[in-house]
């Protein structure tokens, strides 16, 4: 008797039996949710399909790395078309690696360097330190408006190409122009403290905000 056998499914990542879904599953839990890997694993032991967190891992490395290409055009798409790039850079703390000599170590401060691009990307990079050069590269090639505060590190941006020459450290000028949009909260922030000390004028500013982006959801 003819044995015959049933081909194999498409497999989202060679050698490895998950399918995409199993896959989305595991990084929306650890990265989505912040369930730590382990946590994971117990789920898949107790409901009696055992996965180690290794596998999990190598899981979400190589997912990562397929994406990367995807990222890049995305960036490109971003720098070509978007009218306005949002920004900004929040404060993480980094757990350090243990050292057998040195035992635990503190927490150093590390960064992520948001960029919004209209309502088609978001983009998340991690700076280890954030500086003008960093924010320099992450915007380089990109011309238009970029809303960001008025942090000392974004200043570069909108310098022209002999003030970026003249600096010491290591910045290069792509040729590009862009133009600084200021930060709705940072300026809202003030009429709603003196709002809040009952101020007239306050309450005015805010009243005009309110209605502008009224009238910018109606248009």
């Amino acid at each position: 008797t003819d044995v015959i056998t049933t081909a194999m499914p498409p497999q989202m990542l060679s050698g490895a039996l998950a399918a995409p879904s199993l896959v989305a599953h595991v990084i929306m839990e650890n990265i989505g949710k912040g369930m730590p890997l382990f946590r994971i694993e117990d789920t898949f032991a107790r409901e009696g399909t055992p996965v180690d967190r290794g596998t999990l891992s190598r899981w979400k490395k190589r997912v990562g790395d397929g994406f990367e290409a995807l990222v890049k055009a995305m960036q490109l798409h971003a720098f070509a078309t978007a009218f306005c790039i949002a920004t900004d850079a929040t404060g993480v703390c980094v757990q350090s690696i243990y050292d057998q000599d040195k035992g635990r170590q503190p927490c150093k401060k590390g960064h992520f360097l948001v960029q919004v691009a209209d309502k088609d990307h978001i983009f998340f990079e991690y700076l280890e330190r954030e500086t003008s050069e960093k924010v320099s590269k992450a915007f380089f090639g990109f011309g238009g408006y970029v809303q960001a505060d008025a942090k000392n590190v974004f200043d570069v941006l909108f310098a022209d190409a002999q003030t970026v020459g003249a600096r010491k450290d290591a910045i290069e000028p792509d040729g590009c122009s862009r133009k600084e949009v200021g930060c709705w909260f940072h300026c809202r922030k003030r009429y709603w403290e003196a709002a809040v000390a009952k101020s007239p004028v306050g309450r005015e500013g805010l009243a005009r905000i309110g209605r502008m982006f009224e009238l910018d959801a109606s248009w």
